[in-house]
């Protein structure tokens, strides 16, 4: 998972998500974001701001197909943007 290994790398993150890889929160939903976002352990707030686009790409490249622990065969990965 993308914000775990992001965790583990630079300490506690908050994550705020939307569809297709866009960031369509606006100046209301970013401010509220940087307002929970943790505070570094030398007083400093630092911000990464990871976009990419919401589907799958199978082990075998088929689009829009994704494998899930405990699911058998392919799954369909976001039927809205497909």
């Amino acid at each position: 998972d993308l914000a775990e290994n992001v965790d583990e790398l630079w300490g506690q993150s908050f994550s705020m998500g939307s569809i297709a890889g866009m960031v369509n929160i606006g100046t209301t939903g970013m401010g509220a974001g940087m307002a929970h976002a943790p505070v570094c352990p030398d007083g400093v707030e630092r911000y990464v701001f990871i976009s990419a686009p919401h589907i799958a790409i199978g082990d075998r490249g088929e689009v829009g197909k994704c494998y899930r622990p405990g699911r058998a065969g392919t799954n369909a990965a976001c039927g809205a943007l497909l």
